[in-house]
């Protein structure tokens, strides 16, 4: 990784080191070959090499040309290639090679990390998050973004790990502009009884979490501010409850017993309020991104900043309150 002081030289020996501790050489030689990034052993460009170029190169020099490029490889390598060479490697075989790097780091952050206490009620904890990043306009065609990106073009990464194994379950790579909604349901995983699945707010669907209940399947999204919630009135017909009506006034956390949507799936949804700073942080932020995308932002989505709001099938003996904010602090942003 690039140096945090501008003016400290790039020390590639020392982030070098640190690439070979999370790849077995032979792993990536094997990465190379089964994703067909290499296919001759004569070749001069090594998947390890075309790691380190990627990753360390590019990161002490994102501007460089193609030649620029070469000249790094000659100089920390000794690996002698022409540019149209090198632009030929950059294909759909050098994608699959770097995303099965990506997965395998993935994979071993999650592994390194203490299980939850929850563990024990579910088969697997099932942790899906998505990221983005804007890339050149030229690549607008391909991968277009949403309308505020200032190039036009980005891509989003869709990911689903298990908590509990570190095993990459899903890995799917989509335009920007696809919503989290649309790769999960183009993709949807092989969940089964007992998984739980928590989830961020991008993924939120009524739908999916009905079909989620009636297969055995246990969720834990964060709760939208205006999503539809009821209890059993006096009369015995349900009535509508807001949310800014359940929050505690400390930051104790509390757990109602809801009907969610008009289908009135049985959920408890627990609310807490979070520290002023925090709260700050994230309305600073959620205006930002409304600004940038020119949409208006309605009083109850700003107080939502002010608390987390989580919502499971899941009983207080499978997943207790305390735990739900672990489980979503893995996923949220």
């Amino acid at each position: 990784m690039p140096s945090e002081n501008p003016e400290e030289p790039f020390d590639i020996s020392q982030a070098a080191a640190r690439l070979t501790h999370l790849f077995d050489g032979q792993w990536l030689e094997t990465q190379a070959r089964s994703s067909r990034f290499i296919e001759r052993s004569s070749s001069r460009l090594t998947g390890q090499v075309f790691l380190m170029l990627n990753v360390l190169g590019l990161s002490a020099g994102p501007d460089d040309s193609l030649q620029d490029q070469c000249g790094w490889l000659w100089t920390h390598f000794k690996v002698e290639i022409k540019k149209q060479s090198l632009d030929e490697r950059y294909n759909t075989h050098g994608v699959a090679f770097l995303k099965g790097c990506l997965q395998q780091v993935l994979g071993k952050w999650m592994s390194g990390r203490k299980p939850l206490e929850a563990g024990g009620s579910f088969r697997r904890i099932v942790l899906r998050d998505s990221t983005s990043w804007q890339l050149p306009a030229s690549l607008s065609e391909f991968h277009p973004s949403k309308d505020s990106s200032k190039t036009g073009a980005s891509i989003k990464l869709d990911y689903s790990v298990g908590y509990l194994t570190g095993h990459v379950e899903q890995f799917v790579l989509a335009a920007g502009r696809q919503a989290d909604s649309g790769p999960n349901t183009q993709h949807e995983l092989d969940l089964t009884e007992n998984d739980l699945i928590p989830r961020d707010l991008g993924y939120w669907n009524i739908g999916r979490l009905i079909d989620y209940d009636q297969a055995g399947v246990y969720f834990l999204p964060r709760l939208k501010s205006d999503a539809p919630l009821s209890r059993q009135g006096p009369d015995g017909g349900r009535q509508r409850v807001e949310v800014e009506d359940l929050l505690p006034v400390g930051g104790q956390l509390l757990c109602h017993h809801l009907g969610l949507g008009k289908e009135c799936l049985a959920v408890r949804v627990c609310l807490e309020r979070v520290p002023d700073q925090v709260r700050e942080q994230r309305e600073q932020k959620l205006r930002k991104l409304a600004k940038s995308q020119a949409r208006n932002l309605s009083e109850r989505r700003v107080m939502s900043c002010g608390c987390n709001m989580y919502a499971t099938n899941a009983s207080s003996e499978q997943l207790p309150a305390s735990l739900m904010r672990v489980c979503t602090g893995c996923v949220g942003k």
